[in-house]
């Protein structure tokens, strides 16, 4: 029986980062897909005030056995500083 197969929601700032990162998440084998959502508006509060503005939302797929922890180390790494959110992966189902 095989792991649990996770769901990752990331934003980026722009189309082009998306692509970049997938791309190398998928190439490492850290992500089994990457769908990539250009354009979202997001509604955030920051230091008390309320701002808006466009995002590209990826929907990452991967393994919780083999792919979480490499995954989440490249993402969350300093040189992808303008990662603007990571949400919590979610079990989608077990195989």
């Amino acid at each position: 029986m095989a792991g649990k197969v996770l769901l990752a929601l990331s934003t980026f700032p722009n189309v082009e980062a998306a692509r970049r990162i997938s791309n190398q998440l998928v190439t490492e084998k850290f992500a089994a897909c990457a769908n990539i959502l250009p354009t979202v508006e997001s509604i955030y509060r920051l230091k008390e005030k309320i701002e808006n503005g466009n995002e590209t939302l990826v929907l990452f797929k991967l393994s919780e056995d083999r792919q979480f922890r490499k995954f989440s180390a490249f993402l969350l790494a300093p040189l992808v500083w303008f990662l603007l959110q990571l949400i919590l992966m979610v079990e989608l189902y077990s195989l």
